[in-house]
């Protein structure tokens, strides 16, 4: 950070240059002119942008929040005056004396840690379930009990990676989690204590408690069982019927291979019938990477039938009014209509089938067509073929054997 000038020698009728950014070969910087009174005339100044910047994004919010303050000050009258205080005046920067971190109640840090999520955007959904994942941990942590070897704390840096395996044991043992809660918990506490150490909130010596811990084995048996031709078939006259318009957003899920909470994400816009193509941005996706996928002319029969040339370009495609407007549809909204469908066709009682099945529904109907895995990937939007693979089989599409189990007889 460039080196303020005191107040004493701030000056309003003095001239200068604003900061601005150059691109350098060797190194990028900022210039600008500020008044040297022994010299009488403007000098120039750098301040270069800091090598600990290893990011783009980083290196341009420095720049720019460093353009800001410089010219502020050049606006108050900074300027240079050796017989003032020559020490003092845009001296290289000194050595900063090594301040002991105040010690941060967990309370606090969780505060801090939900406003790092929302500055990135993060989903609401995704904040909300990092927020509730860390505050069990820290209710856990400020517990009094007899039964506990660990004695309760309050500071987040009494934490060590022995109340860490602790409390993933306790997850298990005590209240009956899955392998696969337990290591979602994992990945939101390692992300905890993660970003709490960038912003400096956690003494720089103290490792992360949960950094060295690895996941469980999990399941890959799915609750979002696929369902039969003659289940699609129920299901589809009783919504025709009774909820017409919860057949477009099964059609979504179907033949386009969403999640739910990225539908209520879509717009208007991102349909573009004419060139047979949906375009899925980062503000939609769940992992927030472009896509483009195409429209199948069944798929399309669908769309066509929403009457999408009728509303703005920036409206939300489906809300609670049931036609696109600027308020995006609720949280529940599908889980609440689904629910009479369920009803309706007699699997009301059994948790393995969901609206999100009708992804699976169709991912098993594609693999058994045409068995290109490849294909399925980018539909499904998955970074690397091995999530692919790992989705199949817990669809109990392929095994272990479907790698040799098909080469010919010689």
């Amino acid at each position: 950070m460039f080196n303020l000038v005191p107040k004493a020698f701030l000056d309003p009728m003095f001239e200068y240059e604003e900061a601005r950014f150059v691109k350098s070969k060797n190194r990028d910087y900022i210039v600008f002119r500020v008044w040297h009174v022994q010299k009488g005339k403007l000098v120039r100044k750098r301040s270069y942008v800091p090598a600990s910047k290893k990011t783009a994004k980083a290196r341009k919010a420095w720049v720019k929040n460093e353009i800001k303050v410089i010219n502020t000050v050049l606006a108050d009258g900074m300027h240079i005056d050796l017989s003032k205080d020559p020490k003092k005046f845009l001296a290289p920067e000194k050595k900063k004396s090594k301040k002991r971190i105040a010690r941060k109640e967990l309370h606090e840090c969780l505060t801090k840690y939900v406003g790092f999520k929302q500055a990135k955007k993060n989903y609401s959904r995704g904040v909300d379930f990092s927020r509730n994942t860390a505050s069990r941990f820290i209710e856990w942590c400020m517990e009094e009990k007899e039964d506990r070897e660990l004695r309760a704390i309050k500071y987040l840096d009494e934490v060590t990676s022995e109340y860490a395996e602790e409390y993933l044991g306790y997850l298990i043992t005590v209240k009956g989690n899955e392998p696969k809660t337990r290591n979602n918990a994992l990945g939101v506490l390692k992300n905890f204590f993660k970003e709490l150490k960038e912003h400096k909130w956690l003494p720089k010596k103290k490792k992360n408690p949960f950094g060295k811990i690895k996941k469980l084995p999990e399941s890959e048996g799915t609750r979002h069982y696929p369902y039969t031709d003659k289940q699609i078939s129920e299901i589809k006259k009783y919504v025709l019927k009774n909820d017409p318009y919860l057949w477009f957003i099964i059609s979504f899920i179907y033949y386009g291979l969403f999640r739910v909470s990225e539908l209520k994400r879509l717009k208007v816009d991102d349909i573009d019938l004419e060139n047979n193509k949906l375009y899925v941005y980062g503000r939609t996706s769940k992992v927030k990477k472009y896509a483009v996928l195409p429209i199948s002319p069944a798929f399309k029969k669908v769309i066509e039938q929403m009457n999408l040339e009728d509303y703005p370009k920036d409206y939300f495609l489906f809300t609670a009014s049931r036609k696109p407007s600027p308020i995006k549809m609720g949280e529940n909204y599908v889980t609440t209509h689904y629910k009479k469908v369920k009803k309706a066709v007699g699997i009301d009682n059994d948790n393995r089938y969901s609206v999100y099945g009708f992804k699976h529904t169709a991912v098993c109907n594609w693999y058994k067509k045409t068995k290109d895995i490849i294909r399925i990937q980018r539909m499904c939007r998955h970074k690397h073929v091995t999530t692919t693979e790992i989705y199949l089989k817990s669809l109990g599409l392929i095994s272990e054997d479907d790698s040799s189990g098909g080469i010919p007889t010689i």
